[in-house]
């Protein structure tokens, strides 16, 4: 079926929707029209409706979720989706999920590019095309003949992603997919749709929190809270409304948000929405060298004893051609905060288990304290770490929240009001003391993660691992979460965060440890590791958005990087043009009145 130009080929008609008879209304009479080749970003609030809407779009409501009671009507090219079977809508929509586990199902990667195209009866000589073309496009064409149970969870959203593509949908809908994903990952993902939607005129629809990631690429921005939608235009009009923080938790892209705290003689005239434009901006207004002498903010390490040691350690999974961790070396002290980062695949999980505990090393030592990890038993391992798994459902088998939080603590023999007191305090700091009687599995992927974090911050172990911590949680709440991690550490908490996004490594982290096929490559402060870009791109990764901005200005000589946009707005202000400055009212931009800063900005200030 092809559109007619003048017809949506998505259109919401006062649609809401509840998962079940009394239960609240995740959606709220929503109207919303999508023209055919848009590349629409839904971003919001954790648990604010962006899924509800985005399974309101491929059928999953109310098709599969029997519970789910509707009213309005919604249209996907001209076909009712509540009247339209699954089958029929995979025709017109593809889909790729929040958990690419939920969407693997074949025993090889080519084989799952496969199956879609196969299902959908396209002729065997094309669907070769499409999967090699899919394969191409997502960088996996080397992954062809392995298992997807082998891979790591970057690699099979990669996987999940392809296989979609290879179906041609006109319309691709995709729920967070870039989560799971390292900076190159992510890259890899948004060039393919972005090209595919220049080039075909295919229509995207992206739930995304990180709007670093796609402010630059999208046609529009629609943003969902509580059921309803609260913004929608151009990127540049909903993202530079300076209230949009405070209604919603969203942060703009650092660049804009840089700009808008930069004094008027430097703001650009039309917001920035990505580092390259932004150092634009700048050199417009002759701006290009950056050399005021700027005192030292390296945080340094703590001087505590040693929590966890690793030793020479090498760790190789049973059908591993190559070592997952390869002779590493690490200590992690008390009161230390470690950026665990690299390229999916690099043995970042490898190495944390490890140091959790939770697998043997092949050869070398890892010690907990002054133990090794070998002669302690499980109970004691587990009284000593706490580690949160990327995929929090892994973590769940209690029937409520505080079930769940609280399990920990009863193993451990704790009174019941001690118990009930502190899994109810860790509840509450993550926002989540409203859902302690719900079933953890109802929850949004973005809350359920914040019960799995939950259950470990009750127990305050000495060393806490966080693996990929913020995953589909919005910018407030992400924040508010690593404000209680920050208090653990400030009490002397070993915290090793396991990360792909590297502007919270730079804010909160003491060292960034960069990790390269089961190698340690780079161990420094991450204001000083993020000014050495080559080294970086060798592993994956790309810098944050301050460490592009100011590595991209001519004979930048600041180090180490500010660390968060109100350090770096000083940083400029104060020593880029110090005449144009001197001249202008409110010259000093820690005084001067600025766009009231994001939630997330007012959380890391230092």
């Amino acid at each position: 079926m092809s559109e007619h130009p003048d017809t949506p080929v998505v259109r919401f008609a006062d649609h809401s929707c509840r998962y079940g008879p009394g239960a609240p209304l995740r959606l709220r009479q929503i109207t919303l029209e999508i023209p055919a080749g848009e590349f629409v970003v839904v971003a919001g609030p954790s648990g604010g409706g962006k899924s509800t809407l985005a399974y309101s779009i491929n059928g999953i409501i109310p098709h599969e979720v029997r519970s789910a009671e509707t009213a309005g009507a919604v249209f996907v090219r001209g076909r009712e989706v509540g009247r339209t079977s699954p089958a029929e809508l995979v025709h017109s929509v593809g889909t790729v999920l929040q958990d690419p586990e939920w969407q693997l199902v074949t025993f090889t990667v080519e084989d799952e590019l496969a199956f879609g195209p196969e299902n959908l009866g396209v002729p065997r000589p094309r669907i070769r095309e499409l999967v090699d073309h899919a394969g191409k496009l997502l960088g996996i064409a080397d992954l062809f003949d392995r298992s997807p149970d082998e891979l790591s969870g970057g690699q099979k959203q990669r996987v999940a992603i392809a296989a979609c593509l290879a179906m041609a949908p006109p319309v691709l809908l995709l729920d967070e997919p870039l989560a799971e994903l390292d900076p190159a990952g992510k890259d890899t993902v948004l060039d393919a749709v972005s090209a595919l939607h220049a080039e075909h005129g295919l229509t995207v629809i992206l739930v995304e929190h990180n709007l670093d990631l796609v402010a630059d690429r999208a046609d529009r921005v629609v943003v969902v809270a509580g059921g309803q939608i609260v913004a929608d235009g151009p990127p540049r009009e909903v993202l530079g409304d300076p209230g949009l923080g405070q209604r919603t938790g969203l942060t703009a892209p650092q660049p804009m948000e840089l700009a808008a705290l930069l004094p008027p003689p430097l703001r650009p005239d039309v917001a920035p929405l990505s580092a390259r434009e932004l150092m634009g901006a700048l050199a417009s207004r002759g701006i290009g060298r950056c050399t005021a002498p700027r005192r030292a903010d390296r945080r340094g390490h703590a001087a505590g004893p040693a929590v966890a040691e690793a030793r020479d350690v090498h760790f190789r999974y049973t059908h591993g051609e190559v070592e997952a961790v390869a002779g590493v070396d690490l200590t992690v002290r008390a009161g230390e905060y470690v950026g665990l980062v690299g390229r999916n695949g690099a043995g970042k999980s490898t190495l944390a288990r490890l140091l959790a505990g939770l697998v043997r090393p092949g050869a070398g030592v890892v010690r907990l304290g002054d133990s090794t990890v070998s002669d302690l038993p499980r109970r004691e391992i587990a009284a000593r770490v706490g580690y949160v798994f990327q995929n929090p459902d892994m973590q769940f088998f209690r029937r409520t929240c505080l079930e769940e939080v609280a399990c920990g603590l009863e193993l451990r023999g704790l009174p019941t009001e001690e118990v009930t007191e502190r899994a109810g305090r860790a509840l509450e700091a993550l926002g989540m003391a409203d859902a302690r009687d719900e079933h953890p599995h109802f929850l949004s992927r973005g809350q359920r993660r914040r019960i799995a974090i939950a259950t470990v911050l009750a127990l305050e172990p000495a060393l806490i691992v966080l693996d990929e911590p913020t995953t589909g949680l919005d910018d407030s709440t992400a924040a508010a979460m690593l404000n209680v991690i920050d208090g653990l550490r400030a009490r002397g908490h070993a915290i090793v965060l396991l990360t792909h996004e590297m502007r919270t490594v730079l804010e909160r982290c003491d060292r960034v440890v960069v990790m390269d096929h089961g190698r340690l490559v780079l161990d420094d402060d991450p204001a000083v590791a993020f000014q050495e870009p080559g080294t970086l791109a060798r592993c994956g990764l790309r810098p944050p958005p301050l460490a592009e901005i100011f590595g991209g200005l001519p004979g930048n000589e600041v180090a180490p990087l500010p660390r968060t946009s109100r350090q770096a707005a000083g940083l400029l202000a104060r020593s880029l043009a110090p005449a144009t400055i001197a001249s202008a009212p409110h010259a000093d931009p820690d005084k001067s009145p600025v766009h009231e800063p994001s939630a997330h900005e007012r959380s890391t200030r230092t």
